[in-house]
């Protein structure tokens, strides 16, 4: 087992995800080379300094716009939104692969839909097919029947409701969006006939828990043994006996490499295929990182690693807040330095950073690279400049 210092880790993970910039990734390939990397960079569509895949993708390719993303999913069609870490964009050769992930998300939307009472949503998914075959791509507000149900969080609609069940077990996609409306489709009309009709390549779930188990490895760069963020997303990777046993066979068919970290107990994986990344050290540079970015995926491991506790507080109630709604860390070399909290930004505006906090006092070396760095950040957004000199 190789050990390596925390700043070995940090390192590793810094110039994995091409944080440093010494990858040389830019523009549409840079970005599918990232994805053929990573695998899958996590969705939400929540917009305030750009939605999350957004912000993952700025800070790893160089000159990255929305527009990029657009065209590789809703164009090209070489990107597809699905499920892997939760919602999620991943390459659509993998589409194929995912098969058992579509069945374990239909049994439990099942489960979920007899235990709440709403069993009738099945009997929509016919008519809303039917409603796709005749129309061709429909908007979710073109798609409007069946009442309200209490879906236990709330009351809503039945048809999207439906939608949402169509949209997890893979019947439809969606084919492009309008602002925030999705146009859904089949997925028949959307994944290539090749990738759509690709028989499931795994002989059972066993073959699929290893692959997954290696992709998921590979999407954050480096994890360790414990549960946490960088597991879920999947019943197969949250269960530890099933997680387990399929590390123990990537291990004896010598694809991960176990790696041990100075001063903690937990036993860490890399990709064989990433050694590379162990001796890297990081170029001195800024980079604002996403809320749900790969690498810190694993909260905890962060904290680990890193000495930087950070949680997304969008979803916490507004007086529980530590920080504020929408905070994005700040990392320069292989240290987060900072947290700020932008104000919704709307295009051609300057980037308004509403709150400021230091991790620690910032060197002139530091400031003048995170200044840099907004300015950058500030490129991505399409906006005229940011405040960020009255903070440091």
């Amino acid at each position: 087992m190789k050990k390596i210092t925390k700043e070995q880790a940090r390192n590793y993970l810094v110039c994995y995800h091409n944080l440093d910039g010494q990858r040389g990734y830019k523009g549409e390939k840079g970005t599918l080379e990232y994805f053929k990397q990573v695998g899958s960079i996590q969705f939400d569509p929540l917009k305030v300094a750009g939605r999350n895949a957004d912000l993952t993708l700025q800070s790893s390719v160089d000159g990255y716009t929305p527009a990029v993303m657009e065209k590789l999913l809703y164009s090209d069609r070489k990107l597809v939104d699905g499920w892997d870490k939760m919602q999620s964009v991943f390459m659509q050769d993998d589409w194929a692969s995912f098969s058992y992930t579509r069945k374990n998300q239909k049994d439990n939307y099942i489960r979920w839909l007899k235990r709440i009472g709403s069993s009738e949503i099945l009997e929509y998914v016919g008519e809303i097919r039917k409603m796709l075959e005749e129309n061709g791509p429909l908007s979710s507000t073109k798609i409007d029947f069946g009442g309200r149900l209490d879906t236990g969080w709330g009351r809503g609609k039945a048809s999207a409701v439906t939608l949402d069940f169509m949209l997890k077990t893979g019947e439809i996609g969606v084919r492009n969006k309008q602002n925030a409306v999705k146009i859904y489709d089949l997925s028949e009309r959307l994944i290539s006939e090749e990738d759509y009709k690709k028989e499931n390549p795994f002989k059972n779930e066993a073959e699929f828990t290893d692959w997954l188990t290696l992709r998921r490895i590979g999407s954050v760069g480096l994890l360790w043994t414990r549960n946490g963020g960088g597991w879920l997303g999947s019943r197969y990777l949250e269960n530890r006996k099933s997680r387990t046993d399929a590390l123990k066979r990537l291990l004896e068919k010598e694809l991960i490499e176990e790696i041990a970290v100075d001063g903690l107990n937990d036993i860490f994986y890399i990709r064989k295929s990433d050694k590379v990344f162990l001796d890297a050290v990081a170029r001195n540079s800024a980079k604002i990182i996403a809320p749900l970015d790969n690498m810190i995926w694993d909260r905890l491991m962060t904290k680990a690693l890193f000495d930087f506790e950070y949680s997304w507080e969008v979803y916490v109630p507004k007086i529980k807040r530590k920080y504020g709604y929408y905070v994005l860390p700040v990392l320069c070399g292989g240290k987060f330095v900072a947290r700020f909290e932008p104000e919704y930004n709307r295009a051609g505006q300057p980037l308004k950073i509403l709150n400021w906090w230091n991790e620690s006092v910032l060197t002139a070396k530091e400031k003048k690279t995170v200044t840099s760095a907004f300015d950058g950040f500030c490129e991505y957004l399409g906006c005229g400049g940011s405040n960020i000199g009255d903070f440091i």
